[in-house]
């Protein structure tokens, strides 16, 4: 009867420790459900992308994408990501924190002491450290930037001072590029979108495309078109030379009459 018993009480025991069991106990622990509360109390989710032209197509706006101090930048459409351009980043010295930068200016002011994230997707040359932070006492935050693409995520907390901008800088003389790049409140990247003021200016640009169709099509804008055209002024020069043959013949005919009718008085 003893030993039964005990049998029984080590497989209840060996039933407890298997994988799952023990997966299973964790999962309905007070512990775990404290701990995964906590977890989701601190996770912030933007999703407004706060940089401006990301997908890199037209002309780079300088007044919101500049490097400075051995840093030049360029929309580079021969290294794409995606099927959307690349900011080309050449460096001709090591980048530091307080001069040799990057700058990417946010689009709205950026609220203090707060986490933002910047993703992004990136390559280089060759292998380097790129660290991203904002202005005035903020935090930062650093990646190792390898030669093939990969998406990266830094989160930096703003200072206690007001600055616009995202600082990135790497720590060798080399090319780097950057695709679909997002700046966003939170400590969570979402994917990429375009930032809300690249939509407008997209639909503002077909509603102006599309109201210059809708000119070209009126009967008046159509009748111009033509009369304006080569074709059109080549069919009226050939009937002008049809005209101009018809009145020298009448010319001809008429002076044949005027010669028989002198002929026939002599």
């Amino acid at each position: 009867g003893i030993v039964a018993a005990h049998n029984t009480r080590i497989e209840s025991a060996e039933s407890k420790i298997t994988p799952s069991a023990i997966v299973q106990t964790v999962r309905q622990s007070t512990a775990y459900q404290g701990d995964l509360e906590g977890v989701v109390d601190s996770l912030e989710i933007g999703g407004r992308n706060l940089l401006k032209g990301t997908s890199f197509s037209g002309i780079l706006d300088s007044s919101y994408w500049w490097g400075q101090q051995g840093y030049t930048v360029s929309i580079d459409d021969t290294e794409v990501y995606k099927n959307f351009n690349s900011l080309r980043v050449d460096a001709t010295a090591v980048g530091e924190a307080g001069s040799v930068r990057l700058n990417f200016k946010s689009l709205i002011e950026p609220e203090l002491n707060t986490e933002y994230v910047f993703s992004f997707y990136a390559k280089a040359l060759e292998d380097t450290t790129l660290t991203a932070r904002w202005g005035y006492g903020s935090g930062s935050s650093s990646v190792n930037i390898t030669t093939d693409w990969h998406k990266y995520e830094m989160v930096v907390k703003t200072g206690n001072q007001m600055f616009m901008q995202i600082l990135p800088y790497y720590d060798k003389i080399t090319t780097l590029w950057i695709a679909l790049p997002k700046l966003e409140k939170g400590n969570k990247a979402t994917d990429w979108t375009p930032a809300p003021e690249d939509v407008q200016e997209q639909l503002d640009e077909h509603n102006t495309r599309i109201s210059t169709a809708e000119l070209k099509i009126t009967d008046s804008a159509i009748v111009s078109t033509v009369r304006n055209s080569t074709a059109y002024k080549n069919d009226l020069n050939k009937k002008a030379d049809v005209e101009n043959i018809g009145t020298i013949i009448e010319q001809l005919d008429e002076h044949n009459t005027k010669i028989s009718t002198a002929e026939s008085s002599i």
